[in-house]
């Protein structure tokens, strides 16, 4: 029952992490991944949102809503595998440590995927929902990385070097701050 709730939680993250992620990049909200992820979402979040009022590209609400189910996520794990409420500042942490984790694979599969959508659409001359969706969410990593490094021979390098930091950033820096939060 546990793995269950657990993979609900983590699914339902995503989700919104990817409505957060691709509202902050400014995604048209005519696209049909855009238009579902809204749809899915609202009801959990319409009632923060007029007290969090967006600014930007950014949504407050969302944002609140992802700690909230990220903290009781943890919060219930921890309690379950422990048997004891965590320290206050360990879950923090580990709440913390969560969020990056889920973030940097979010920008990790989004870039294979994209890639991958991108070597497709060149034979089939199309695009699709799914890759314009794509192109929006991992436009902040790779964009930077276009600019630095050129194609070479046709081919776009930039997305090697980016998935090396996601892989070292998981590596380094988020998993050590959720094993650190579990305590």
């Amino acid at each position: 029952m546990l793995s269950v709730i657990n993979l609900i939680s983590q699914f339902y993250l995503i989700i919104l992490m990817l409505r957060l992620l691709l509202e902050w990049t400014g995604a048209s909200g005519h696209n049909l991944i855009c238009h579902w992820l809204v749809k899915f979402t609202q009801p959990v979040l319409q009632p923060l949102q007029s007290i969090l009022t967006s600014k930007g590209h950014f949504n407050w609400s969302c944002l609140l809503v992802i700690v909230l189910i990220s903290t009781l996520q943890l919060l219930l794990l921890i309690w379950i595998n422990k048997q004891t409420l965590p320290n206050i500042g360990h879950l923090a942490i580990a709440v913390v440590g969560n969020l990056c984790y889920l973030t940097a694979r979010i920008f990790f599969w989004g870039i294979i995927a994209y890639v991958i959508l991108n070597w497709i659409s060149i034979v089939n001359h199309s695009t699709t929902p799914l890759q314009e969706a794509l192109y929006y969410l991992t436009k902040p990593l790779l964009s930077p990385a276009q600019h630095i490094i050129p194609p070479i021979g046709g081919i776009d390098l930039s997305p090697i070097p980016v998935l090396i930091l996601l892989q070292f950033f998981i590596r380094f820096i988020a998993t050590p701050l959720m094993v650190f939060g579990w305590g």
